[in-house]
């Protein structure tokens, strides 16, 4: 029976989906099976928790995923549904229904079709799914950092444009405006505001963007790619540029100087940019770096 990781409180597995994985693994046993969806069923007193669903990887690469659904297959002219298992996987290609998904009551089916179209995302199509989600989540970040610093400044508008109407215009010295106050126990947010203008100032220039994406993968190994990845072109033609996608297996293979600012972020919280360094940006189910060159 094979193992699966990372399956929290659940104490068992659905026998449908345990089956499929363990014919799988026979077959492809480099193959590593961590829990994505559970099933709770309850009597009232206690709830049995159960894995009905798997992440599959190889090499630490996400290969696809297999969930076991109740009454998720075909309606029949009765109006009822069989259970189904849902192959997912980037290279299931179809024109109708769930996208990347194979749907299927029948287990040797699941099994056939995860064996056919299980394996890792090509590089190009990491590359540009990687620069997609980086660059979404940079855009949030500059949006928070610009707002930061109105929590270091209170003021009121009218009164900063007369006094500099006063000063610049007209040429009189006055005292600034009694509503401007500057909060010096909040210095703390400027940092943050100056570190996320200058992240700005780097990737937003769609031509010619500064920095790396970089992420780790269940392995600890660490994935790097140039922000200035171009998704229009080929990957080839990004290579050609001098622009690809690098592995390393570990933190000392990085270059050196990368190493002290992903050391820095490791430790740093979630969408709080540091000056010079970068920013630590994601969630609980996806956790990306933005380091400065």
């Amino acid at each position: 029976m094979v193992k699966i990781l990372k399956m929290g409180k659940a104490t068992s597995v659905v026998p449908e989906l345990q089956y499929v994985i363990d014919k799988i693994a026979m077959k492809k046993p480099l193959y590593v099976f961590e829990a994505s969806e559970f099933r709770e069923v309850g009597n009232g007193v206690s709830t049995d928790v159960s894995v009905r669903g798997v992440n599959v990887t190889c090499d630490a690469e996400l290969v696809g995923s297999i969930e076991h659904r109740v009454s998720a297959g075909r309606v029949s002219s009765d109006g009822s549904a069989p259970d189904a298992f849902l192959v997912e996987s980037v290279h299931i290609k179809k024109e109708r229904g769930r996208r990347n998904t194979i749907v299927t009551s029948d287990m040797n089916v699941a099994i056939k079709q995860a064996l056919k179209h299980f394996a890792p995302m090509k590089d190009g199509d990491v590359c540009g799914k990687a620069i997609q989600t980086v660059v979404d989540m940079l855009d949030s970040m500059a949006y928070k950092t610009r707002n930061a610093i109105q929590d270091v400044v209170e003021y009121s508008g009218i009164d900063l444009m007369e006094y500099f109407i006063e000063r610049e215009v007209l040429g009189n010295e006055i005292p600034l405006p009694t509503s401007l106050k500057i909060h010096k126990d909040k210095m703390h947010k400027y940092d943050v505001y100056l570190a996320g203008k200058q992240i700005t100032q780097a990737y937003s220039d769609r031509q010619n963007r500064k920095g790396y994406a970089v992420w780790e993968l269940p392995d600890n190994s660490v994935r790097v790619l140039h922000i200035n990845y171009k998704g229009l072109r080929s990957y080839e033609e990004n290579v050609a540029n001098g622009i690809e996608l690098k592995r390393y297996r570990s933190f000392d293979d990085l270059p050196t100087e990368m190493q002290p600012k992903i050391a820095v972020l490791k430790i740093a919280e979630r969408n709080d940019p540091i000056l010079d360094i970068g920013v630590k940006m994601g969630n609980d189910n996806i956790e990306m770096m933005y380091i400065l060159e």
